[in-house]
Formats: structure tokens, sequence, C-alpha cells
């Protein structure tokens, strides 16, 4: 009888031990998947990128139109000083372009991301009369209501105000990035545009 208390004993030690190996597996794999979405401390290794280039809506996400001004916000995972935003007609014969500042604000308490945004701008200027964080040659009807027209390049500056990274998606990004489609407005520094980042999304 006391070999049978001892087996049990024993059986129940080891199920115990295999459940709760079993719960902390879970735990790390469920603090893994909520690093990946909320850019923990998990993120970290990954090094500094504004977005995931394989995370296509959340690119076309960024880009948000109401009425007669247009929202550009992305989050940059890590701290960062700001960035900048060229966007571009590229599918309509006018082929315009303009870029905008991202200010750098909502830095998260531990660092992990910040939100680069320029909002409230202005649509419907010339392409000779835009003004960076002002006013843009995009408009809801064209453009936010016909992304597939549009391309974007989004880069982003470390806390020191260094280029760290660059990523570029829409209807042409290869276009984009060669210079195709600044007929009205040469690009800001086109030599960060070297070695971009690219996703396939038409937003």
């Amino acid at each position: 009888m006391t070999k049978n208390v001892l087996f049990l004993t024993a059986s129940f030690a080891a199920l115990f031990a295999i459940g709760c190996s079993g719960d902390d597996g879970d735990k790390g794999t469920g603090d893994t998947g909520g690093g990946a979405t909320d850019g923990d401390d998990d993120d970290d290794d990954t090094g500094p990128v504004i977005l995931d280039e394989f995370d296509d809506a959340t690119l076309g996400g960024g880009v948000n139109c109401s009425g007669t001004t247009v929202d550009f916000e992305f989050d940059f995972l890590g701290e960062s000083s700001g960035g900048l935003l060229d966007a571009a007609d590229s599918a309509n014969a006018s082929n315009w372009n303009d870029w905008h500042s991202l200010l750098a604000s909502g830095v998260a308490a531990d660092g992990s991301y910040t939100l680069l945004s320029a909002t409230g701008i202005t649509t419907g200027a010339a392409p000779q009369d835009w003004a960076d964080g002002v006013s843009t040659v995009f408009t809801c009807d064209a453009h936010y209501n016909d992304p597939a027209v549009m391309t974007y390049i989004a880069r982003a500056y470390d806390i020191n105000g260094a280029f760290v990274d660059c990523v570029a998606w829409g209807d042409d990004p290869a276009g984009m990035l060669a210079g195709d489609y600044d007929e009205f407005n040469p690009m800001v520094d086109t030599g960060e545009l070297t070695g971009c980042r690219t996703a396939a999304a038409a937003k």
C-alpha cells in the first residue's frame, strides 16, 4: 500500500510539473505576441523600424482624410525625434508630389514607440502652392477615396536626429524611390532613400 501511495504522489507531482511548465510556455508565447503588436521591450532586438514591411493595413491606416483636411500618422518602434513623409499621385498624368515633416509625439513611457504625425493638413492645394505641414495637393475625393493612385515614402530619425529608417509603399514604390514622381518638387535628401524598404499596399 505504501508503494501505491508513493507511486500516486509521484504521478501527481509529474502531472503538476507538466501543467506548470505548459502554463509558463503559454505566458511566454503570449508575451512575445503582445510585444510584437504593442511595441514593448520584446521588439528591441529587431532594431528601429517605422512599420513592419508586411503590415500593409497599418501603412494604409496611417493616412486619414476628413472633409478638407488629411492626417498622416505612423508608429515608429523606438524613440524618434521626427520623420518625413513624401506623397505622390503616381498613377495619374499630373504626377504631383509634396512632402510633410512628421512631428514626434506620444512616446510610450518605456520608450518602445513614438507617434510620428502631420495632422490637420489642408487638402486641395495647387502643385506649386502646397506648404510643409500646412497644405497638400492631396484631396479626399481623388486620393483618399481612390488610394490605389498614391505612393508614399515615410522616413524616421532617431532621438539624436540621425536618419535610421525608410519604407515606401503604394502604387509604385520603386518608381517613387527612383525619383520618377518629383516633377513639381525635388525630393529632400534623396541619398537617404538608398536601401529603403518597400511594401506593396496601394494605400
